[in-house]
């Protein structure tokens, strides 16, 4: 993780200048310096920083070598961040180098060094005045998105299907700016935790977004993240459905599921199942009995999407669509992976076989990377942050874990991520997703969504009469 290293090396050096200065303040006051002392010449002081702390260790005492080691670790600290600025692309990197540069080289030459014990005050504050502004330029980079890791490997990214060399990968097309039409940010808005079937935890990704941005979508949970222990994994109980599709993505973990029509299986890390209930269905999703004896990470998606009213009593269908089998592509800079579930990118198909027209992917975003996408113009838009923080739209508007976007017309979809990121998640790993709008009633009630209450009321009735199918024999959950 080159920007968590990045970060952690900053933030060392400016504790390193903080303490060097509150030591070396202690020392100059009230510490005698020995006429033997190494630091006594400041000129040949930098080729001596070892031998300097080794003296403090053997003659100095514990405020000296306390002062030697600090003073040995902010050269280190300088000279990472020269190895890291140099590391970096984008405009910010030549300064940052400079930065990185300019600290190892004053550790050894200042007038008053960093590390010479006869430094006096005004040298001290010019040590922390140079660590203040070397975070505050990095951190300036940051924010503006100037400095960008180097693209290649994919590194921590979600077990769901990653690759060693992004690079090998097919390309998306770099899209020209003067001709395609950037899709503003009509709305952003934070998914609400809640629990689902037995208790397990999830994120309701659609909550306070008007269905209209929706449509053809109607409901998302982001199950977990959870980390279970022993005997504490959940599950649904078996349940009806009718009218519409479900969609379980795994990202980490393994689902059992089982249906009323013989379909099922174990979905694990970056596989998906996509259950057409129709006229129909009755099913359940739980995790395997090992995984409960075990406990273990549980993370995925649900993702609901309508049918339209001649097609809500198509006969039931299940796809069992294992993580081989998800096309991966690289971004035209090899700054981001995506994964393409169903629908197509710029010619490139994914496995999923949908009755309503729709796009769904996963990309794993590389710290200050940006990923333009092509969108289908008669498309709806959402971006879904499942980790990290970024930036969507030309305007930039902030997004980060648990948030969803709603984009408006165009064809053309914009996200960013933010070069510093959280210390759980290395990239903005984000669900994108679109369809073209059903624009037909909806009437949705518990597991059933129909276009009239009257449809619905039958549902409900259906279900009681069993006619949504049978409980195998041998069925899961016993």
């Amino acid at each position: 993780m080159k920007e968590q290293r990045f970060r952690t090396t900053l933030a060392f050096a400016l504790g390193a200048l903080i303490v060097q200065f509150l030591l070396g303040t202690v020392v100059n006051l009230f510490i005698k310096i020995p006429a033997d002392h190494p630091g006594a010449n400041p000129p040949e002081y930098f080729g001596g920083v070892v031998t300097s702390v080794s003296w403090a260790i053997l003659h100095g005492g514990l405020w000296l070598t306390l002062h030697a080691v600090w003073g040995l670790v902010l050269v280190l600290a300088a000279l990472g961040t020269l190895v890291q600025g140099i590391r970096l692309r984008g405009g910010g990197r030549i300064t940052l180098a400079a930065l990185g540069l300019a600290g190892v080289l004053g550790a050894g030459f200042n007038g008053g060094s960093f590390l010479n014990y006869h430094a006096d005050f005004s040298s001290m504050l010019m040590a922390v005045g140079l660590a203040l502004a070397m975070s505050a330029y990095v951190a300036l980079l940051y924010r503006t998105g100037i400095a960008t890791p180097l693209p290649g490997v994919i590194s921590n990214a979600m077990p769901a299907v990653t690759v060693e060399n992004i690079l090998t990968l097919p390309r998306l097309p770099e899209l020209d700016a003067a001709t395609s039409i950037e899709r503003p940010v009509l709305a952003i808005t934070t998914a609400p935790k809640g629990v689902e079937g037995e208790g397990f935890p999830v994120r309701r990704a659609f909550y306070g977004l008007d269905q209209r941005f929706l449509d053809p979508f109607i409901h998302m949970d982001q199950m977990g993240e959870v980390e279970y222990g022993p005997g504490e994994p959940k599950g649904t109980a078996w349940h009806p459905h009718r009218g519409f599709e479900t969609v379980t993505y795994m990202i980490d973990g393994t689902f059992q599921h089982q249906d009323s029509t013989g379909g099922g299986g174990l979905i694990t890390n970056g596989a998906t199942q996509w259950m057409t209930a129709g006229a129909g269905i009755l099913h359940i999703e739980r995790p395997p009995e090992a995984l409960i004896a075990s406990g273990g990470l549980f993370h995925g998606i649900q993702l609901w999407v309508n049918l339209p009213a001649d097609e809500k009593w198509t006969p039931p269908r299940y796809q069992d669509i294992g993580a081989s089998r998800v096309t991966l592509l690289a971004s035209h800079d090899g700054g981001a992976l995506v994964r393409v579930i169903a629908g197509e990118i710029a010619g490139h198909k994914g496995p999923g076989v949908t009755h309503t027209p729709i796009s769904l992917l996963h990309a794993t975003v590389n710290p200050g990377a940006e990923l333009r996408l092509p969108w289908r113009r008669e498309f709806n838009g959402l971006v879904y942050a499942l980790a990290g923080r970024g930036t969507v739209g030309a305007k930039r508007a902030p997004i980060g874990t648990g948030q969803l976007a709603a984009f408006g017309e165009g064809d053309a979809i914009s996200l960013t991520a933010d070069l510093t990121q959280e210390s759980r998640s290395p990239n903005l790993e984000v669900l994108v997703l679109g369809g073209e709008p059903i624009g037909e009633p909806v009437a949705w009630y518990g597991p059933f969504v129909m276009n009239t209450h009257e449809e619905l009321a039958q549902a409900f009735d259906d279900f009681r009469r069993g006619r949504m199918g049978t409980i195998p024999a041998a069925h899961i959950g016993n």
